[in-house]
């Protein structure tokens, strides 16, 4: 049976006002987790391109794609898809923004900040089966946004896998109920609560401290009706009192269904 292991993590930018927990104090570490765990595709959020550099150098079994939401070269946040080489071969590969203009650099709607998608087209060589994955980073501001993100995003699924199996991984800064999550699970499962075998938290989002009280779910992995999440998980790692990031990494563990055949 042919299976994937998935990762969604926001990785926290790089800012020296973090302190202790500022990137190049837990870069190491994060970078151990992701090796540990090895990931077949994994989809991270409020990447910067130095970080990007040090994910790059740090997990050499990878390759990645994606770009830099501000010029759509290398300025601004990056949501890239990293993939394992010695599973997945890269078919294809894209970025459109979360706005009224998606493809050109661009803010939509309310939005404080322009917001992108990412996606690879990816074909696991084991098996030959062909699958899309696609990683974003819903805005924290704008509500109207959000929700027309969410639509926006189904569409350019529709339009670009068609009827492939389809992940999508992302911090949507949206908690289970909101009318972005209602969008996105109408067409997608949230693996989160369709997978058969669950361990961690329910909160993504808790902040750097452990212990901490509050925090939410704002981060999923989502995914289309092709593939069946087996196992979900919130990984909790943590060092000397702080998790790796504000947030927590997600993985999970699905099956294609075996009948369906790859689509080209």
């Amino acid at each position: 049976m042919s299976s994937l292991q998935i990762m969604s993590y926001n990785i926290r930018y790089n800012t020296p006002a973090d302190g202790v927990n500022a990137w190049p104090n837990r870069k190491a570490r994060v970078a151990q987790l992701l090796n540990t765990h090895k990931a077949d595709v994994m989809g991270f959020q409020e990447v910067l391109v130095d970080q990007l550099e040090d994910l790059r150098v740090s997990l050499p079994d990878y390759n990645y794609v994606g770009v830099g939401r501000d010029d759509g070269r290398s300025k601004g946040e990056y949501a890239p898809v990293f993939y394992l080489k010695a599973k997945l071969e890269l078919l294809g590969q894209g970025t459109f923004w979360l706005s009224e203009t998606p493809d050109v650099p661009s803010r939509g709607w309310d939005a404080a900040l322009p917001r992108i998608c990412t996606w690879a087209k990816l074909r696991h060589l084991k098996t030959s089966r062909v699958f899309y994955h696609f990683n974003t980073h819903f805005d924290h501001v704008g509500a109207l946004a959000r929700a027309n993100s969410a639509t926006l995003l189904l569409k350019k699924i529709g339009a670009i896998a068609a009827d492939n199996p389809t992940i999508l991984t992302g911090d949507f800064n949206a908690e289970p109920g909101s009318q972005p999550y209602k969008t996105l699970t109408a067409t997608l499962s949230d693996t989160s609560e369709t997978a058969k075998n669950r361990a961690g938290g329910v909160v993504t989002c808790p902040g750097f401290q452990v212990g901490r009280s509050g925090g939410v779910k704002i981060d999923y992995i989502f995914a289309s009706k092709h593939l069946t999440p087996k196992s979900y998980a919130t990984l909790n790692s943590s060092w000397q009192g702080y998790y790796l990031s504000d947030h927590l990494p997600l993985l999970v563990g699905a099956t294609f269904l075996e009948e369906r055949a790859a689509l080209y």
